[in-house]
């Protein structure tokens, strides 16, 4: 006969390791890293923990209120972002978002808390956010892919 505390111990081990990148995402504690999507594009968001993708990620020491080029060609998981789709955020679905791109376009970046500072990346190149930050992307006037960061 098993013990209540031996089938608990059971049930936890089986559900930790059958989580994989699920947890890695998970956001635990606030603030959480989120993207919006609100341009009429699919975009990608990543988990920058490793993973079965590689994310070329132009930022990778400079997230936070300094967006420095720093090149990095990281493991990482990426997932799929329709358009007018919310990722992220403790509020929403308690997901940390690590970084963003558009795959198939290039797009434009705005940091907010960096003096506005903004400059066009090469489709494919990934921008990393902090799980402070909040990236929201749209169209521009004209017609390119623009994300703010705040």
């Amino acid at each position: 006969m098993r013990t209540p505390t031996a089938s608990l111990a059971i049930i936890v081990v089986t559900l930790l390791s059958s989580a994989g990148n699920v947890i890695a995402s998970r956001c635990i504690f606030p603030p959480c890293g989120e993207v919006y999507n609100n341009s009429p594009w699919t975009m990608k968001w990543a988990d920058l923990d490793g993973g079965e993708h590689y994310c070329d990620v132009y930022n990778w020491h400079g997230s936070d209120n300094s967006p420095a080029k720093n090149f990095a060609h990281r493991k990482c998981t990426q997932y799929p972002l329709d358009p007018g789709v919310h990722k992220g955020g403790w509020s929403n679905d308690r997901t940390d978002v690590d970084g963003f791109c558009f795959y198939d376009r290039s797009y434009r970046v705005r940091w907010l808390n960096a003096q506005g500072l903004s400059f066009t990346l090469d489709k494919g190149v990934w921008t990393k956010i902090s799980s402070a930050q909040t990236a929201t992307c749209s169209k521009s006037a004209d017609g390119m892919p623009s994300c703010s960061i705040v």
